[in-house]
């Protein structure tokens, strides 16, 4: 979302142009990368915090949705799994940096409880940032101490002991406008990095976090459109939508 990837949408003069941008570049890109190998036998990966739909769109096979500082959890969850049913691919969660102080890695309990958040909530893949540190690192370990390891253990012998999850449980979705590539940070987060946040933002965000309080893990984020005028096929049972129209099948 900022810059990433080196996409540059500053051209664009609306949400649309954005989109079509964002998804143009970085499928060039990415097809740069795959004419090397055959891309049936690799996976392509990213993580990012927002722009999830717009990620799968040019050719990434799995998402990794950021836990990061503050941020959400729910509704990075939401976003990044509610994309990856629609568009029929895989996600995860990866566990990034928890503050702003150094080692910057959130506590060993918090660790454990964003992975439970992340298995309830069916992630594919759970992964937990670590690092040397940027010139040595804090522990043997690197940023991640004995106490983080145990309670990674933790939460292996916890999913051992539980039934497996549903990758996709939500049957209900709240549904964008088309192309809007909001921040999801806070009322009154960027669209596509680029815009301040319009008129709707503030009600988006209340009407999703609204939403959360009640649907919890059985609720899930898309958009009307993949790109442009592309109709999106959805697979719910009840779509509540932006504007106010509930549709159920």
């Amino acid at each position: 979302m900022d810059n990433a990837h080196s996409v540059n949408i500053e051209d664009a003069d609306n949400y649309s142009e954005a989109a079509a941008i964002y998804t143009h570049q970085l499928n060039y890109y990415l097809n740069n990368v795959t004419k090397y190998y055959e891309p049936a036998e690799f996976k392509l990966f990213t993580s990012d915090y927002a722009l999830y739909w717009y990620d799968y769109l040019p050719g990434y096979d799995v998402v990794f949705g950021e836990f990061v500082g503050n941020q959400s959890r729910q509704v990075a969850a939401s976003l990044c799994r509610g994309a990856a049913k629609t568009l029929n691919k895989d996600w995860g969660v990866i566990i990034t940096w928890g503050n702003q102080l150094k080692p910057f890695v959130e506590d060993p309990d918090q660790l454990y409880n964003d992975m439970i958040l992340a298995y309830q909530n069916g992630a594919k893949y759970i992964v937990v940032f670590n690092s040397p540190g940027e010139f040595s690192p804090p522990t043997e370990y690197g940023t991640l101490t004995l106490k983080h390891l145990d309670f990674m253990k933790k939460f292996w012998n916890y999913v051992s002991a539980e039934p497996p999850v549903e990758e996709y449980p939500a049957n209900t979705a709240y549904v964008l406008p088309g192309d809007y590539g909001y921040g999801f940070r806070g009322p009154d987060d960027k669209i596509w990095g680029k815009w301040e946040a319009d008129a709707i933002s503030p009600h988006l965000w209340s009407d999703l976090n609204n939403l959360l309080a009640t649907h919890v893990l059985r609720l899930d984020v898309i958009y009307e459109t993949k790109v442009g005028d592309t109709p999106t096929d959805f697979p719910y049972d009840k779509l509540i939508f932006w504007n106010g129209t509930i549709t159920e099948k």
